[in-house]
């Protein structure tokens, strides 16, 4: 909109320009040009505040066109040369322009396309001129930080630094690239200690999180930490365990431990039983963590702070079955990822180690056992300010029987509870296959339509029992359904009770939207947002 306006005069055009250019994209590889480089013109310079360096890099100095000769002929090596020169003359010149620019705060750089593998990650000498930026504040990286051929150099070092306040780095879960790249670990390695002091906010791959590094450093104003991905399995003994770290930061208040876990591997504990020492975090908010381990002391030592809770898989345990199993395939291989579930005695041995009875949201992924009522006995009470609880409950290996009225009984003291969501692996539960509407065969569409019907019967029926077994205070029972495309069903139950009362019995009425067979396709729900 501003774009004509500013052509108007020059007055309005430079009254226009620090909204205009206050946000910059650069093409990555036309500031990576083997022989031009180009960058945002210097006349911007003073208004930039955020740049975004989009699409992937030239990198020229790990492709050569001289790979196909063996050993060191002087035209690979006269190239290598000029590629080395060109890699020290963008970072200059990328160190120059950021350093001129006085309102710059963020640099975001998204190479996620699908791309050569030769051509992704981002140059060292790029990387450190942007980091060495007085002025910054957040770096985003969405895509790879590194090449698999990327090595630091000799003389690689940090003379300033930014004083970062925010460290976002996530890149596709499924790339076909290893999961660790060397050089992202030593990169953070060499970088993240000159940071440590001022960072808030760190999203890290946890292959590459130098957590032996991060161990040794005070962070005193890390206020969310993030670590995701594929766990890396290590077999060195003398390894600190992720506590050690998490013990030098004191102001956390988000921790979320979102990792996969490595197939043919059992899980960690944060902090092992084995593991003698004193921390806490009376800030803690809000804690993740994919795997828990009910020997865990991490659990013992969650305060009155906690509020939001949440113990599950990831991949969640349902997508290793019914047809979910490609989310855990890598180009045909195995299922390289685990997916441990507790039982429901383990869980509740975790809860009872907690003192969190402050919780407003909840979330549990287990197995039913013996203790699964104690375990549901207990939610209620230990936790009675609980707004939101979803729980994945998976039924015994011997039952096909989900026992919904127990369930609403045992969860009816809770009379803050404004949304439970729930997962009850229904043994009517259909394959993912059945919800393809795309099938032109009678015989098998009629089918998947009768196994689909009966299934949604089965949902009306237990979010009735549900409605008139909870209390009052609940406005809305989400029950999981087989995904489409990959989205997950969350089918919403809305609760009504006359003139806004209290109601009970018969007085109370659920309603979602009739469902026909194929007819949300394209119409997913989304779960209601509750105004806290």
């Amino acid at each position: 909109m501003l774009g004509p306006i500013s052509l108007t005069c020059k007055w309005l055009r430079e009254v226009c320009k620090p909204i205009m250019f206050k946000r910059c994209k650069v093409v990555g590889s036309k500031l990576d040009h083997f022989y031009h480089p180009t960058f945002i013109p210097r006349s911007l310079w003073p208004h930039v505040q955020c740049i975004v360096i989009s699409g992937p890099f030239n990198r020229n100095d790990v492709v050569t066109y001289y790979d196909e000769y063996e050993g060191s002929t002087p035209g690979a090596m006269e190239y290598e040369a000029i590629c080395f020169a060109n890699a020290l003359r963008t970072g200059e010149l990328v160190r120059e322009a950021l350093s001129s620019m006085p309102l710059l705060q963020i640099v975001e750089i998204c190479t996620l396309e699908r791309i050569d593998p030769a051509l992704i990650g981002v140059s060292w000498y790029i990387l450190r001129a942007i980091l060495s930026s007085p002025q910054l504040r957040r770096f985003v990286c969405f895509g790879r930080l590194c090449n698999p051929n990327d090595s630091l150099p000799e003389e690689a070092t940090f003379t300033t630094t930014a004083p970062l306040e925010e460290i976002v780095y996530s890149h596709s879960s499924f790339d076909a690239l290893p999961v660790i790249i060397p050089m992202e670990r030593h990169f953070l390695e060499l970088f993240l200690p000159h940071a440590a002091s001022t960072l808030q906010n760190v999203v890290l791959p946890v292959g590459a999180a130098p957590l032996e590094a991060m161990s040794l450093c005070d962070w005193p104003a890390l206020h969310r930490l993030v670590l995701r991905g594929e766990r890396p399995v290590c077999s060195k003994p003398s390894r600190q365990p992720l506590v050690a770290v998490l013990g030098r930061m004191p102001k956390l208040r988000v921790l979320a431990l979102l990792w996969a876990e490595p197939a043919n591997s059992d899980p960690e504990p944060i902090w092992p039983p084995s593991f003698n020492a004193e921390y806490e975090w009376p800030e803690l908010e809000d804690l993740t963590v994919m795997h828990p381990r009910p020997d865990d002391k991490l659990y013992a030592h969650l305060g009155p702070s906690l509020r939001e809770l949440a113990l599950r898989c990831w991949p969640r345990y349902y997508k290793h079955q019914r047809g979910y199993n490609y989310f855990m395939h890598q180009d045909g291989a195995e299922v390289h990822w685990a997916s441990p579930l507790l039982l429901s005695s383990a869980m509740l041995r975790i809860l009872r180690s907690s003192e969190a009875s402050s919780l407003t949201h909840l979330e549990l992924e287990y197995r039913a056992d013996d203790s699964d009522q104690d375990l549901l006995d207990h939610i209620a009470s230990a936790f009675p300010h609980l707004i939101v609880l979803r729980i994945h409950r998976y039924r015994k290996c011997d039952t096909s029987v989900v026992p919904v009225a127990d369930i609403a009984h045992s969860l009816s003291s809770l009379r803050e509870l404004r949304m439970l969501m729930l997962h009850l692996d229904f043994h009517d539960l259909p394959n993912v296959d059945a919800m393809n509407i795309e099938v032109w065969d009678p015989e098998i569409r009629s089918r998947n339509e009768e196994e689909v019907t009966t299934s949604w019967a089965t949902l009306v029926a237990a979010a009735d029992i549900l409605a008139r077994g909870l209390s009052p205070s609940v406005e809305h029972v989400c029950i999981l359904w087989p995904p489409i495309d990959s989205v997950p069903k969350w089918r919403v139950f809305n609760i009504f009770r006359p003139s806004g009362e209290a109601g009970e019995g018969e007085d109370v009425r659920v309603w979602q939207r009739p469902y026909t067979y194929g007819d949300s396709l394209y119409d997913y729900e989304c779960v209601p947002k509750l105004s806290l």
